[in-house]
C-alpha cells in the first residue's frame, strides 16, 4: 500500500502470524465511519475501462481506546494521487477518478474525505479500497455544493486540468442567493489555511461569503496542474510540502498564503484565472 500523509507516524504496518495490517491513530468516529461504509458499500462493484471492480472498506480487527489506535485490513494497492502524477499511469488514472466521482454519487455515498490519496486500486485482483472516513460520511444529501466544497472538489480537481475534469467548480464556488447576507467572523475561521489568506489579503475581522469563497476560488486557481517543458506540475505537491512543516515552523500557514497569493498573480499576470 502507498500512503500519502501529512504524519507518517500516525499510520504504521505490523505484523502478525505472517498477516499484514495496517494500523493507524484516529477517533472513535473513523471506526464508526468505516463500519458503516463497509455496509452501505457491502458487495458494490463498477466498470472501469471494461473491467468490473469491486470496492472494499478495510475490516477493523481492533480498536484501543486507550492509545486510540486502530488496527485494521492492509490493501495491496496503487494509490490513485501517484498514478495521476506519473506520465505513465495519468491517462488511465484520471479515467479512475472520474469513474469513482460518479460512483459515490450515484450510490448515494457522501464520503468528505473522497480523494485521489484515500483511494487504492489493484488492477490484477480487480478491487479498488477506499481508506480514510476521519472528516465525515453521509448517505443523503440535499446540498450537494456543499458537499464538494468541504475539500472535495479540491481534493478532486488538484490533479486534473480542466478538460479532464466531469465536474465544474465554478457553479459550485459560486455565491449563492441565499447566501448574500451571510458573514463570518474571522478570528472564528476553524481552518488555519483559511484564516492565514484571509489575514495576508488584510480582510476585515467580518468578512462576507463571497469573501470566504474567494479564498477557495484562490486555493482551486493555485492548485490548477501546469505544462512546463512538456511536464505537467502540481502546485498542490509543493503546497502540501509547506503545511508538513507545521509541527516545527511556527509560520507554516502564513507561507502556505503567501505561495497560494503568489500562484494566483502569476495566473492573473498570464490571464489563467479560470478554476
Amino acid at each position: 500500500m502507498e500512503i500519502i500523509s501529512f504524519d507518517s507516524e500516525r499510520i504504521y504496518t505490523t505484523m502478525d502470524r505472517g498477516v499484514t495490517y495496517l494500523n493507524k491513530r484516529t477517533t472513535q468516529q473513523e471506526i464508526e465511519n468505516l463500519k458503516m461504509a463497509k455496509e452501505h458499500l457491502s458487495s458494490k462493484t463498477t466498470k472501469i475501462n471494461n473491467n468490473e471492480y469491486k470496492i472494499e472498506i478495510p475490516t477493523v480487527h481492533n480498536w484501543n481506546e486507550d492509545t486510540k489506535i486502530v488496527k485494521m485490513d492492509f490493501f495491496d494497492g496503487v494509490n490513485l494521487e501517484k498514478m495521476l502524477r506519473s506520465t505513465s499511469s495519468r491517462t488511465e488514472a484520471i479515467i479512475f477518478l472520474n469513474k469513482l466521482l460518479e460512483f459515490i454519487l450515484l450510490n448515494d455515498f457522501y464520503w468528505v474525505d473522497f480523494s485521489p490519496r484515500n483511494i487504492l486500486i489493484n488492477k490484477e485482483n480487480k478491487k479498488i479500497c477506499f481508506v480514510d472516513f476521519e472528516k465525515g460520511l453521509k448517505f443523503k444529501n440535499n446540498d450537494l455544493i456543499q458537499f464538494f466544497r468541504n475539500h472535495v472538489y479540491e481534493e478532486y480537481s488538484s490533479f486534473l486540468l480542466l478538460n479532464e475534469r466531469i465536474l465544474n467548480g465554478e457553479k459550485i464556488f459560486k455565491l449563492q442567493p441565499l447566501e448574500k447576507n451571510i458573514t463570518i467572523n474571522k478570528n472564528e475561521i476553524k481552518i488555519k489555511r483559511v484564516k492565514a489568506t484571509a489575514n495576508k489579503l488584510n480582510f476585515p475581522d467580518i468578512i462576507t461569503q463571497d469573501q470566504f469563497l474567494e479564498i477557495y476560488r484562490m486555493f482551486l486557481i493555485a492548485e490548477l496542474p501546469q505544462y512546463t517543458n512538456n511536464e505537467i506540475i502540481f502546485p498542490r505537491v509543493e503546497l502540501e510540502k509547506i503545511l508538513e512543516t507545521k509541527k516545527t515552523n511556527h509560520v507554516a500557514y502564513e507561507q502556505y498564503a503567501d505561495k497560494i497569493i503568489e500562484l494566483v498573480k502569476k495566473h492573473q499576470k498570464e490571464k489563467k484565472i479560470r478554476y
